[in-house]
């Protein structure tokens, strides 16, 4: 992939058009030996349960 789409991809939080992602965090970045980026992260939300979970 060219790399401003590999930035845009690891930049789409925080996002205005989806604001139940409240924040991001990186666990685990690394280059493997076949010269691929693995990057493991957590999000944090803010999305609710549907009405029928509550219930």
């Amino acid at each position: 992939h060219p790399w401003e789409t590999v930035t845009t991809a690891i930049q789409k939080y925080p996002n205005p058009m989806n604001p139940g992602v409240v924040g991001t965090d990186v666990l685990d970045r690394h280059i493997c030996p076949s010269g691929k980026l693995h990057s493991h992260r957590l999000l944090s939300t803010e999305w609710g349960l549907p009405s029928i979970v509550k219930s």
